[in-house]
């Protein structure tokens, strides 16, 4: 009983702090996050989305199903000027609402309409297949929280 309750009061602290460093979960709209190799905390409701994918990414393909990260508060993204080996992640993005989650099928099911903390890198969109502008690379979910409606 008493790891149970440290185990929730473990869980309590992250889900209001943001992570065990202290920093914010979520961004303010007028701050710039970085592309990778940066780890940002982002905050929001996994959605699911189906688009026409290859070979022609119209009503001639296949759908198929992608996840995106529907985010708390909008966020924008500075251009790194120096990364020669990703050309993309050169464009500033902002106002950006939705990111697209690289995680299997399995991992984002069982996240469908839950609202988390991700932590991961980020990077700009470069081919068909990714259908927001920026895309993030989870490597850490905080916590669950309950969900919570948001516009």
């Amino acid at each position: 009983m008493k790891y149970l309750i440290s185990s929730l009061f473990l869980i309590l602290a992250v889900c209001t702090v943001g992570g065990a460093d202290g920093k914010s979960a979520t961004t303010s709209p007028t701050d710039f996050l970085h592309y990778e190799p940066s780890i940002v905390r982002l905050e929001g409701v996994v959605q699911s989305c189906e688009s026409y994918g290859a070979p022609n990414y119209d009503s001639t393909s296949p759908k198929e199903k992608w996840y995106y990260l529907q985010l708390k508060e909008p966020m924008n993204v500075i251009r790194d000027k120096t990364d020669a080996y990703n050309p993309e992640n050169t464009v500033t993005e902002k106002n950006v609402k939705n990111v697209q989650l690289v995680l299997s099928y399995k991992g984002c099911k069982n996240l469908l309409g839950k609202t988390i903390i991700m932590e991961g890198k980020l990077f700009h969109s470069f081919t068909g297949h990714h259908h927001t502008r920026i895309l993030m690379t989870p490597n850490k979910i905080y916590c669950l929280m309950p969900d919570r409606d948001w516009e």
